[in-house]
């Protein structure tokens, strides 16, 4: 982004004077200079962006498509022997877990906990 470090921290640095005493003088990095966070997280910038980008319709169908896979998923796990559905599905969680069949739980826990 920036060859010279020196750019780096000119471009985000701010330099109100109560940060004047922790400029560091012995070449240590401060990284508060380095990014667009001083005081408060800028952790909504990346919500906007997608909403910006994308719009709230696409928001909306990404979301569903990922329920309706999730359903898929459950619905084929369901249908297969060794495969055990532990809770139904919700949202775009699918919980399940291996379950081979002739093994009583107490082998199926040795299974699992030796794996």
């Amino acid at each position: 982004m920036f060859r010279d470090r020196k750019h780096l921290a000119a471009f985000y640095s701010s330099d109100p004077e109560y940060l004047r005493d922790a400029a560091a003088e012995n070449g240590e990095i401060n990284y508060w200079e380095w990014g667009i966070e001083l005081t408060r997280p800028a952790r909504s910038l990346k919500l906007w962006l997608t909403l910006q980008t994308l719009g709230t319709d696409q928001i909306s169908d990404m979301v569903t498509h990922g329920i309706d896979l999730a359903q898929q998923t459950e619905s084929m796990l369901r249908n297969q022997p060794e495969w055990e559905v532990v809770t139904p599905t919700q949202l775009a969680i699918v919980k399940f877990c291996y379950a081979p069949q002739g093994l009583t739980p107490q082998q199926q826990d040795e299974l699992f906990l030796g794996a």
